[in-house]
């Protein structure tokens, strides 16, 4: 189904969708608005879209939504929800954290492997392993998680906006989460200094340019500029490799460099980026 006509012929042919609704829902324009970011709020709709088709459902009800709807989300709050997680399609995050998150779930493997599973998940399963994994983290250090771990996690927030969910209204999902993850005082160039980090770390931190955290971006604008230019950059990379990205290589590959490496509109930059994914490629 690749259009709004294609879904209304599609749910005319559907019995168990009444014709009266459909044609009110067509002359209200109600898809079209929805695929423009109008949220969908009534219960009753959101339960006879999921009756319709169970990946709507998936989609619909991921505890995705729920963990961003949450402002200052606490490790207690995300030990609740994961105990709600499924743990075949969780498994990796709730090993990895059940010191903090769940203790029911215990080490079977290395927490490298565990690790790299939700590293490699790119879809929305793994973009909320990453969120618990942040929490962890914060958890194990008894304050905010790392520096690292917290533009790691902005990386892979622009790289999920700019490519696997592009329908979803960017701004709103993007000032939820930050709310959720209190994070908006963090930004470049003076970030709190009671991160302990040695001197040489905290001289690296400070050599990278922005956008680097979640506070250097905090306005419509400005996000909308970066996801635009993560999806030019991944179109202009593909062109110059003569290969086709899919969703999971453009968000691993681009989610590996700092942000500004792949906005920068610098010849110099794209052609470093150029190689550097060059490099990566032959990982793969």
């Amino acid at each position: 189904m690749e259009n709004i006509d294609g879904l209304y012929a599609w749910l005319t042919c559907c019995e168990a969708y009444n014709y009266h609704r459909l044609t009110s829902e067509k002359n209200a324009h109600f898809y079209e608005l929805k695929l423009h970011g109008q949220p969908l709020k009534r219960k009753d709709k959101i339960e006879q879209i999921c009756h319709l088709s169970p990946k709507a459902s998936e989609a619909l009800n991921h505890p995705l939504w729920h963990f961003i709807a949450t402002p200052a989300i606490s490790i207690g709050e995300v030990t609740d929800l994961c105990s709600l997680l499924d743990e075949n399609n969780y498994f990796p995050v709730l090993a990895a954290t059940h010191e903090y998150c769940d203790a029911s779930h215990t080490h079977t493997k290395p927490s490298k492997h565990h690790r790299l599973a939700i590293k490699e998940n790119t879809h929305l399963d793994g973009y909320l392993m990453h969120l618990i994994w942040y929490f962890a983290e914060a958890e194990k250090y008894r304050r905010d998680a790392p520096l690292d771990a917290l533009m790691e996690l902005f990386r892979m927030t622009l790289c999920f906006l700019a490519f696997r969910i592009p329908r979803v209204n960017a701004w709103n999902f993007y000032y939820a989460l930050t709310l959720a993850l209190n994070v908006n005082h963090i930004k470049s160039p003076h970030f709190p200094k009671k991160y302990a980090y040695w001197p040489e770390k905290r001289a690296w931190l400070e050599k990278i340019n922005p956008p680097k955290f979640f506070g250097d971006v905090q306005d419509y604008s400005s996000l909308m500029h970066s996801i635009r230019m993560y999806r030019e950059r991944a179109n202009w990379l593909a062109s110059k490799l003569n290969v086709e990205l899919s969703t999971d290589m453009k968000i691993r590959l681009l989610s590996s460099y700092e942000p500004y490496q792949v906005i920068s509109a610098s010849p110099l930059s794209k052609q470093y980026l150029l190689s550097m994914v060059k490099k990566r490629l032959v990982q793969f």
